[in-house]
C-alpha cells in the first residue's frame, strides 16, 4: 500500500481513506441508545476490517444539511 506524509507532520497515512460519511444511522442526530444493535455491529466490523487491511485514516466528516 502507498503511504504519504500527512500535511507537515511526521506520521504517514495511507494514500486512500476509508470513507465513513455514510456511517451515521440517519442524517439527523440520533441518540446512541436509539441506534439498532445490528447497524452498530456492522459498522464496527467494517472499521475493524479496514484497520486489519492497513488503513489508518477513516473519514467521518458529517455532510452539512
Amino acid at each position: 500500500m502507498k503511504y504519504r506524509r500527512f500535511d507537515r507532520t511526521e506520521p504517514e497515512m495511507l494514500a486512500i481513506s476509508c470513507g465513513g460519511t455514510r456511517y451515521q444511522f440517519e442524517w439527523r442526530d440520533v441518540n446512541s441508545n436509539d441506534l439498532p444493535r445490528e447497524n452498530q455491529g456492522k459498522l464496527e466490523a467494517r472499521i475493524h476490517c479496514a484497520v486489519d487491511l492497513g488503513m489508518n485514516y477513516i473519514e467521518t466528516a458529517k455532510t452539512p444539511s
